[in-house]
């Protein structure tokens, strides 16, 4: 076997492959992560109480700018809403802002129910005089961190649906008149993901009918 010499621009070839490629590469991924970690850095990070607030505008003559006033057109005249967005706690603010809110009723349709701050405040809504009702789904009730056992302990009353695969709905009904609604599910864990929360209120009859349908679930949860 014939062993070919090294010349010197092979071995400068070599090392340079060798180490230095390597070195810019990582040195080009570390700029490019720092310059990621800065502009999430700059990146405005919303307060964990702000809401995107309105007020509703429909039959009324207001223009619309490039669609910014079409979701106001949704909603009657006099009716208002708040919609929030987690990561960033503020979907749970939310929720816990629009439970300490109630004077009266508050009619909950949960899947899942492992968040202690929202069943504290339902709690504490109750001892306040307002009538907490709540069907949650039956076999997520039996899962360890469940509240509702922590729920009922405290005299709220709780029905658990077993009639469905799952009893997916997250929606609450406000003292007969608001509707808190949205991909937000009343967990633990649901505040890291990215979800909605939406309170629409002087809606009576949007309310009505959501208290339809969980009138329709109470009746048939046991």
């Amino acid at each position: 076997m014939t062993i070919r010499p090294v010349t010197l621009t092979g071995l400068i070839l070599c090392v340079t492959l060798a180490l230095g490629f390597p070195a810019r590469v990582h040195a080009q991924d570390q700029a490019t992560q720092d310059q990621s970690t800065q502009d999430q850095a700059t990146q405005p990070q919303p307060t964990p109480d702000q809401y995107i607030e309105g007020q509703g505008t429909q039959g009324q003559a207001t223009p619309d700018t490039n669609g910014a006033n079409s979701l106001l057109s949704f909603f009657p005249s006099g009716a208002a809403y708040k919609v929030a967005f987690s990561p960033f706690g503020n979907a749970l603010s939310l929720v816990l802002h629009v439970i300490a809110s109630a004077t009266s009723t508050i009619n909950v349709a949960a899947y899942e129910l492992t968040s202690r701050p929202i069943a504290d405040a339902l709690i504490v809504s109750q001892s306040h005089g307002v009538k907490v009702l709540i069907v949650a789904d039956y076999r997520c009730s039996r899962e360890p961190y469940s509240r509702v056992n922590y729920l009922r302990a405290r005299g709220i009353p709780v029905r658990l649906d077993s009639q469905y695969l799952i009893e997916h709905n997250k929606f609450a009904v406000i003292d007969g008149v608001g509707v808190l609604t949205g991909s937000f599910n009343w967990t633990a864990q649901a505040p890291r993901n990215a979800e909605n929360s939406i309170f629409i209120t002087r809606v009576p009859d949007l309310a009505q009918a959501y208290l339809t349908e969980w009138q329709r679930l109470w009746n048939e949860s046991r």
